[in-house]
């Protein structure tokens, strides 16, 4: 905050130099007398005059006379300074008008600030009033100027973020997708491993083992009895292991067997709520579906346990 004002403050100062250089007032009188008292005094103040009398005063003059502040009379031969404002106000959106006139009158007042005039002033005036009201309406033009500069600002910004979160989004959309691929390839992979291990269940219980069996009848072989039924014990421990995983995972939804790992490792229904950003009560009715699924009737036999069945479910934790 103290850095936006700070900054304000700068944006002030150096708005009042622009302004002090670069200012412009125009003087809009059918007495070329009080134009040039009044052209004076603006010199006076550094500002740069421009005069509209006689003639001009008869000509578009506001279309081409680009002022910050019009210092105009009320009283105007064949017109009224009022006539002038919204021509002026449509050249020249942001200048300011000061009204001059030599007659106290409350109406032509009301109805100068109505019309979008800054300031009404009553002749005869000294030359400090004038400057002060000048001075007043150069800065409300200076600090309107900064503000129409912040708002833009603030809707290219505005712009900006768009556009930024416009791209964050697209790039999220990207890994979303990216996400969406490795999540099919890996079910690929884990479809093609399943499949592979079937065929090599298939492969040992039709073909090694029946071979294996014959050899151990065999006379010649009787030495190696010992070795060959150890070899026959822990190819069907093999085969026996892979058709469990194979049971659980035909059994379960994708959602189950996840539930199912997570048990698996060890974790307590809380955590697994936790790992899944689902509720305990939804964990403990997937635990109620994995057991009737797996036929697991029995409240004392521990889901992990089963789960843990052969050597390749067994996992650290």
């Amino acid at each position: 905050m103290k850095e936006n004002t700070a900054k304000y403050g700068q944006d002030s100062e150096m708005q009042s130099r622009r302004l002090s250089d670069e200012t412009c007032v125009c003087i809009v009188d059918d007495d070329e007398g009080v134009c040039h008292l009044l052209s004076s005094f603006v010199h006076s103040w550094g500002f740069k005059a421009e005069v509209v009398t006689g003639e001009q005063l008869e000509s578009p003059w506001y279309a081409d006379i680009l002022a910050d502040v019009y210092l105009v009379d009320l009283q105007l031969p064949n017109t009224s300074g009022l006539d002038f404002i919204p021509r002026i106000l449509h050249h020249n959106h942001d200048s300011k008008i000061i009204i001059i006139t030599g007659y106290a009158d409350k109406e032509a007042a009301i109805k100068a600030l109505r019309l979008g005039a800054f300031d009404f002033l009553e002749k005869p005036f000294g030359r400090e009033l004038l400057h002060h009201a000048v001075q007043r309406a150069l800065e409300v033009l200076g600090n309107e100027r900064i503000l129409k500069r912040l708002l833009a600002e603030l809707k290219q910004n505005q712009a900006e973020l768009l556009a930024h979160k416009e791209r964050l989004e697209h790039v999220n959309e990207r890994l979303l997708e990216t996400n969406r691929a490795f999540s099919t390839l890996a079910r690929s992979i884990d479809f093609e491993r399943e499949q592979l291990e079937k065929r090599i269940t298939s492969k040992i219980e039709s073909i090694v083992l029946p071979i294996l069996d014959s050899l151990c009848k065999e006379k010649e072989l009787a030495k190696f009895t010992l070795e060959l039924d150890m070899i026959a014990i822990t190819l069907r421990d093999i085969t026996s292991s892979a058709s469990n995983e194979t049971k659980v995972a035909l059994a379960l939804s994708p959602t189950e067997l996840r539930v199912a790992s997570l048990i698996k490792n060890g974790l307590s229904t809380e955590e697994i709520a936790d790992q899944l950003f689902i509720s305990q009560n939804t964990v403990r009715t997937h635990r109620r579906n994995i057991r009737r699924k797996l036929k697991l009737a029995n409240a004392n036999m521990s889901l992990r346990s089963y789960l843990l069945k052969g050597s390749r479910w067994e996992t650290k934790g």
